[in-house]
């Protein structure tokens, strides 16, 4: 789980340098209302901060229809789509990698 949560971070925070820099952006709460709207029908599932804690993306999903979205947040109120798809699924959980034996370097 660790793992998947650094790879959601890692997509966000690319997400919102990217969105700042090519993507249109709108009131965070404009975006939301229409990804929440019947049209998509998603609600948020999980939401990255980056170091100083303040909010630096949402993802939305439908787990109904597969459909997605990563909203960047580059400032506080203000929201990037900065990424969309379909396929949307919970992923597989991961086993920690064997230890290795003691005294051998990996």
């Amino acid at each position: 789980m660790k793992y998947i949560m650094i790879a959601l971070l890692a997509i966000g925070f690319l997400a919102v340098g990217r969105a700042h820099s090519q993507m249109a952006c709108s009131p965070l709460d404009d975006i939301a209302a229409a990804l929440m709207a019947p049209k998509y029908g998603e609600s948020p599932v999980f939401e990255g901060t980056d170091t100083t804690g303040t909010k630096a993306f949402i993802i939305f999903a439908n787990p109904k229809t597969g459909t997605w979205s990563v909203v960047g947040i580059p400032t506080p109120g203000v929201g990037c789509l900065s990424f969309a798809g379909k396929g949307f699924k919970l992923p597989r959980e991961f086993k920690s990698p064997a230890k290795p034996p003691a005294g051998k370097a990996t």
